[in-house]
């Protein structure tokens, strides 16, 4: 395929050794054949390769500078890919990714790693048209150690991935490992991204992913691994057929009409992540109503002086007049009218509604309902990892959340 990125962009980094966390082996490896993969596909694309010391706390704040300065250009086809392979770890719910000179202090580990959701908000802030990131993460040298944090690397980074329209690859999912082959010398995940890339005809996420979900099982199995599944989140919802390579949206057909998972119900009810495992599962896109609240939030407060929280703009701002559908309807207009779907967290019955009778989709309608003790585990859960969407009363909380969603029909 010639056609490709009108402006292409990539920051690739791999640590192997760390002046106080322990060491990893095929990192810099993956992260130069990354680089020499993506030159190769990418006719012109701007590489910045940074491996071992060199990625230190002082060398990510210049690329972070960068990125936040990188021109607008005249076409909407640009493209920054980040790619990071090394250890990842979780605290009080935010994800981090590490650096040479990370330490390993409890008092002090976060100040000198990178908050991933900061990392996305300036690539969401920036100039670039789609934002590619690839992480490699959670890597583990053998042993089942969890000193770099006691939570689950992946989440709140998929989370804001999809609020933010992000594309997002993940090594593996929550709770496991990011497995290295010394038969490779790779890790198991970029060895399967890097074949991925070069064999996938539409190198769309929802094709990448499976192409990736497949070969690392075969690779799981033949070297009697650790589980390990990786995934993608993709947004906004016309991004799921962009082919990340060329830059160009391709249009798939189906015998018959798509089909659509649609996952309603209580906050904390888990809902994005059984969203999550069921796209995995059927190589579905996933997205979530609540990218859409975002994005027109984001855009609110870039217009106006309005300081208020997302929840407040939602009841006081887009709702309070007769548009209740109106984030319903910014999906159906991206939507390009082809691909499977799981689609979680409509939370008015006109948001229900009009995405059942659109006539897209042949539309599956699931209700979560969740035990009143795990919602307050999880409200508090949330206002301790200082969730942006919840900063509400646990009563308040009950009573918003569940106005509007009570009674749709499974």
């Amino acid at each position: 395929m010639n056609r490709t990125w009108s402006v292409a962009h990539a920051y690739i980094i791999g640590v192997n050794n760390y002046q106080n966390l322990s060491p990893l082996h095929f990192c810099e490896n993956d992260a130069r054949k990354f680089e020499a993969s993506i030159r190769g596909l990418i006719p012109g694309i701007k590489t910045t390769l940074v491996c071992g010391n060199e990625f230190t706390l002082k060398k990510y704040e210049s690329i972070v500078m960068e990125i936040s300065t990188l021109k607008k250009n005249n076409s909407t086809r640009d493209v920054l890919f980040f790619y990071y392979a090394g250890h990842g770890f979780a605290s009080e719910g935010i994800d981090y990714l590490t650096c040479f000179d990370t330490e390993l202090n409890r008092e002090k580990i976060a100040d000198t790693s990178i908050q991933t959701t900061k990392l996305m908000d300036v690539a969401f802030k920036s100039a670039i048209s789609s934002v590619v990131m690839i992480f490699d993460a959670c890597r583990s040298s053998g042993a089942r150690s969890r000193s770099l944090g006691e939570q689950d690397f992946g989440i709140s980074t998929a989370e804001r991935s999809r609020r933010q329209g992000i594309i997002s690859f993940f090594s593996c999912s929550p709770g496991e490992y990011s497995q290295e082959l010394s038969t490779l010398k790779h890790g198991v995940f970029t060895s399967a991204m890097i074949e991925a890339l070069s064999e996938v005809d539409l190198r769309t996420p929802i094709n990448l992913n499976k192409s990736i979900v497949t070969r690392v099982e075969e690779l799981v199995k033949q070297n009697d691994l650790f589980p390990q599944m990786p995934f993608t989140t993709v947004g906004p919802i016309e991004k799921a057929n962009l082919d990340i390579i060329s830059g160009y949206e391709h249009i798939i057909t189906h015998a018959a009409k798509p089909k659509c998972l649609l996952i309603a119900g209580s906050a904390y009810s888990g809902k994005s992540e059984i969203g999550r495992l069921l796209a995995q599962k059927y190589n579905f896109g996933h997205y979530e109503m609540s990218s859409l609240a975002y994005r027109r939030y984001h855009d609110f407060k870039e217009t106006s002086d309005y300081d208020g929280t997302i929840q407040d703009y939602l009841e006081k701002e887009l709702w309070r007049g007769e548009d209740k559908d109106i984030l319903a309807n910014d999906l159906l207009k991206k939507y390009d009218g082809t691909t499977n779907v799981v689609i979680t967290g409509p939370r008015l019955t006109e948001e229900i509604e009009v995405i059942t009778n659109s006539n897209k989709w042949d539309v599956i309608q699931l209700y979560i309902h969740s035990d009143p003790r795990v919602q307050k585990e999880r409200s508090s859960k949330s206002q301790k990892d200082k969730s942006f969407i919840n900063d509400l009363s646990f009563e308040e909380f009950i009573r918003r959340d569940t106005s509007g969603t009570e009674n749709p029909e499974t």
